[in-house]
């Protein structure tokens, strides 16, 4: 069985052969191991953990905070699969709140009577997890809205779930809750709203952060400076682009200019270092699949650094005679990794067929891609 690596132990470290004995240290690990092995497996990325992490997040023997834990690290593997709708509903439909916790972590618009139904219970224990299911893919369901109310929930914890959720849809109806958010007791609260408000670029929003600038908690005045850095720059473009933008902000356009805070982050966010050199990436992997095999070999050490040269424009290097290997080797790959690059080469290459059949990949990042 492997040994656990210290917290800061490389990537490289954690060999992906030992990923499926790894979890099973799951079983009996005290809570700080348990993040240390959680933290080892995000690491490797092994395709062999998942069904490893599956099998314990359906043991109800095991404790909950455990079967959590897995949960979250299954769903935050490139290589997790995601479990269809059959399967979403047996599990919801289980009654044990860790398999529905798992559950709700995968579902999407086609499960929205179900997140709804707990949206409608203040007390759910799941609650936060219903809010979180809302961060992708929810822009343009009247579910969102929902969450707005939560900004007055009891829980400290709760409130901040809302802000994070509204980070990537960016909600217009969410900027006066959010502007209210930041004058929360909680400073966890206060800070995720002020970085949701980066996105929100008014007068306002300015205003607010301006306030809390100068908070007395630290973590409070960082974000909110963070935050008026970043809208007092959309504002000072905006202020360009139009004059009728000008007259709008005449009232904080001296403050845009004069404002200490926003230049000192303006000078600390330069960044004066000199670009490195451009890069000259191998390109003898493209004359055989076996060579590509080699190369992009996930249990090589070098794997984390030299995936990235997949995403250059190399795959018309390949020959005609060879591109059939590749196809059907890049279409049965482990590495949901290298299936999503795959579409790439497919639509270099115009093999629609083979784009057609990773639509419908189990995982998420590939079927995306």
């Amino acid at each position: 069985m492997p040994e656990l690596a210290p917290k800061n132990q490389t990537i490289a470290s954690t060999p992906r052969s030992a990923a499926a004995a790894l979890v099973q240290k799951l079983r009996d690990a005290d809570r700080e191991t348990a993040q240390t092995i959680q933290r080892q497996l995000l690491n490797s990325d092994a395709p062999s953990s998942v069904s490893a992490l599956m099998a314990l997040i359906e043991d109800d023997a095991l404790d909950a905070s455990i079967r959590n834990l897995c949960s979250d690290t299954l769903l935050d593997l490139e290589n997790a699969w995601s479990a269809n709708d059959e399967t979403l509903q047996r599990w919801w439909d289980s009654g044990d709140l860790p398999l529905m916790r798992h559950a709700l972590g995968q579902m999407g618009p086609k499960q929205g009577d179900i997140i709804d139904s707990v949206l409608s219970d203040h007390n759910h224990p799941l609650l936060r997890d219903a809010i979180s299911t809302l961060v992708f893919d929810f822009d343009d369901v009247a579910l969102l809205p929902r969450t707005l109310p939560f900004f007055r929930h009891t829980k400290p914890e709760i409130r901040a779930e809302v802000s994070k959720t509204l980070l990537t849809a960016e909600p217009f109806a969410a900027m006066d809750p959010l502007i209210q958010a930041c004058e929360d007791m909680d400073a966890s609260v206060a800070s995720g709203a002020f970085q949701t408000l980066c996105y929100y670029p008014s007068v306002a929003v300015f205003e607010q952060a301006e306030r809390f600038s100068t908070c007395s908690n630290e973590a409070i005045a960082d974000s909110a400076s963070n935050c008026l850095f970043y809208v007092s720059e959309d504002l000072r473009g905006a202020a360009k682009a139009s004059p009728r933008l000008t007259r709008w902000l005449t009232r904080i356009l001296a403050r845009l200019d004069t404002s200490e805070l926003v230049e000192d982050l303006k000078d600390e966010s330069v960044d004066t270092k000199p670009e490195p050199p451009k890069r000259e990436y191998e390109t003898s992997w493209t004359e055989t699949f076996a060579a590509f095999e080699e190369y992009f070999d996930p249990d090589d050490a070098r794997w984390n650094t030299r995936r990235s040269e997949l995403r250059t424009p190399t795959w018309n290097l390949v020959p005609e005679a060879e591109r059939a290997r590749f196809v059907r080797g890049l279409l049965r790959s482990p590495e949901a990794y290298l299936r999503s690059v795959a579409t790439r080469a497919f639509a270099a290459w115009g093999k629609v067929d083979a784009i057609l059949e990773l639509m419908n990949d189990p995982c998420a990042i590939v079927r995306k891609s």
